[in-house]
């Protein structure tokens, strides 16, 4: 289920604000929530409904477009998640100043349906992705709550959302861990789910008597290891039980060896 886009248009023009609401009154996941003749109607419309995204004319009498987004930074309550910034305006000289402002987009009048449609379709897929991990946030924090009133204070099992639904993994179902800069992919099976974590988070979550950090992107369930082999007369390699070879990294090599009960070979 797709959530609510919510909007505010602001432009000192009635048919500018008239056409705004005429595009996005074709996108049923869009909402309306204001339209807003200045910049100080808006910035109470914002404080008061926190839209996810504000549709804003730049050039506007008393307070302009710039200046309104900041008053609305600083009258925004502590915590409030800032909407999405579109600019529009008349005048290219602006988009500069725009971009530097932070806004997603920049529209320049006249614009027509094709160049609206195309903006409001990324407006779209950046939400998605912001409310994606918001909520993975918030299964991750549930989940350390979890982890910490339970014995030996680790995680015993894994959410992951993946297109609307919600998977569980049991840790004992986990072979391995790769990282992937903010984010750490789950090898299960020929499965592979996306977290976000860092390792160094992830690390503190797992039994270490079930995991091992063998390499700074990689973490291994110990009993699905199979074999080390060296690769030279400093490095080693791991053998999963599914055949996936993976390097031991040199500065972890004494440390897993020492896991799981051998002596590091001298150098």
């Amino acid at each position: 289920m797709h959530k609510l886009i919510t909007a505010i248009i602001v432009d000192d023009e009635d048919l500018a604000r008239q056409k705004i609401r005429h595009f996005l009154s074709d996108d049923t996941d869009c909402v309306v929530l204001a339209e807003c003749p200045n910049g100080f109607s808006a910035v109470e419309a914002v404080c008061e409904t926190v839209p996810s995204v504000i549709f804003m004319d730049i050039q506007m009498p008393e307070l302009n477009g710039f200046e309104t987004l900041q008053m609305i930074r600083d009258s925004l309550d502590e915590g409030s998640r800032m909407p999405l910034v579109v600019f529009i305006t008349a005048y290219d000289h602006y988009a500069m100043k725009a971009f530097e402002a932070h806004a997603v987009d920049y529209l320049l009048k006249p614009f027509d349906y094709e160049r609206f449609h195309a903006m409001f379709q990324r407006i779209k897929e950046q939400l998605s992705a912001q409310n994606a991990l918001r909520e993975q946030d918030t299964l991750r924090q549930e989940l350390a709550l979890l982890k910490a009133s339970s014995a030996g204070n680790y995680t015993e099992r894994f959410a992951f959302k993946t297109r609307g639904r919600i998977y569980f993994v049991n840790v004992e179902d986990i072979d391995w861990i790769e990282a992937d800069r903010n984010y750490a992919l789950f090898h299960v099976g020929e499965m592979i789910h996306v977290y976000r974590s860092t390792f160094g988070e992830l690390e503190q979550q797992l039994n270490p008597a079930q995991f091992l950090r063998i390499h700074r992107s990689a973490i291994v369930r110990t009993t699905f290891i199979n074999e080390i082999l060296p690769r030279s007369e400093r490095s080693y390699e791991l053998v999963l039980k599914n055949g996936v070879t993976l390097d031991i990294g040199i500065h972890f090599k004494d440390s897993v060896f020492a896991a799981l009960g051998l002596q590091a070979p001298k150098e």
